[in-house]
């Protein structure tokens, strides 16, 4: 297939590229695509080969191999300290939530910046569980965020 992108170099005056804002790749509409009706190339693999190891990469969670992590609270928590929302971050083979209030690690903090808040998902929960009598009687992180989202 081809002409499924073209690069529009924005220019101010048509034709002057070095009045160029920059280029852009564009995608054109699918009608405008052109698609060779024989293959042009030798396969690499087979098409078998190929759709299962498609079939194999869109699956959510693959098998036999590491899960995909999971964070249910994800922007349902801000930082006390900062106002920040607090990231989803695997924390001992857990889920897990921090913020490191702005700073990154390319870059040292400052010596007066409050420490970085790391907490577990877990705690999270039997600590939003014990200090909302609504929430007594769910069961799990997934239980929980349901209700926060429900309640915007």
């Amino acid at each position: 297939m081809w002409n499924r992108q073209f690069t529009d170099h924005r220019e101010a005056v048509p034709g002057d590229r070095r009045t160029s804002a920059g280029p852009v790749r564009i995608w054109n509409s699918r009608a405008d695509g052109v698609v060779h009706p024989e293959r042009t190339d030798p396969a690499l693999v087979s098409d078998e080969d190929c759709t299962s190891v498609q079939e194999l990469i869109a699956r959510s969670t693959p098998e036999g191999g590491r899960q995909q992590r999971r964070y249910a609270l994800t922007r349902l928590l801000v930082c006390e300290v900062c106002g920040r929302r607090m990231a989803g971050h695997w924390v001992k083979g857990r889920a897990g939530y921090r913020c490191r209030h702005g700073h990154t690690s390319a870059q040292p903090a400052a010596e007066d910046a409050p420490r970085w808040m790391y907490r577990s998902e877990a705690s999270l929960v039997q600590d939003l569980i014990a200090a909302n009598p609504e929430l007594v009687g769910l069961a799990d992180a997934g239980d929980v965020a349901a209700y926060l989202k429900a309640r915007t």
